[in-house]
């Protein structure tokens, strides 16, 4: 063994780094904050396609004076008794009972459409409107 010390290679020094980086300072910042920005949305608008919107179901709907309730697929629904609807002739009414789902024994066909809720952890899809045009 040799009493002779060898030297140690230079390592990684951030201040060497930064020191170079520094006349790009603002550039860097600004493609750093564009990116954060691009990224956001991107999460934003992917997350908004996956929860929001209507979606429009056919189903069967049992109705009676105080309540109608519809079942499309594996899914039962209550349809409000004042709701946006579209009567037989395309009319637009802003709420009230639809004309196509009148208190009755029987099984009604009907259209409406729902949107996904959730909150605190629960989640459920609330009927939004009525199509009674078929």
């Amino acid at each position: 063994m040799s009493d002779v010390a060898t030297p140690r290679p230079a390592g990684f020094e951030w201040k060497q780094v930064a020191a170079a980086a520094q006349p790009y300072r603002p550039q860097l910042i600004t493609i750093f904050l564009l990116l954060l920005v691009a990224g956001s949305a991107w999460a934003g608008s992917w997350w908004g396609h996956r929860q929001a919107g209507t979606h429009t179901v056919t189903g069967l709907a049992y109705s009676t004076p105080f309540q109608i309730g519809a079942k499309a697929g594996d899914w039962a629904y209550a349809i409000p008794l004042s709701v946006p609807w579209y009567g037989a002739d395309g009319a637009f009414h802003e709420d009230g009972r639809p004309d196509c789902l009148p208190p009755s024994s029987q099984q009604l066909p009907v259209t409406f459409g729902y949107a996904p809720v959730t909150h605190d952890g629960a989640w459920w899809r609330e009927v939004v409107w009525v199509d009674c045009r078929h």
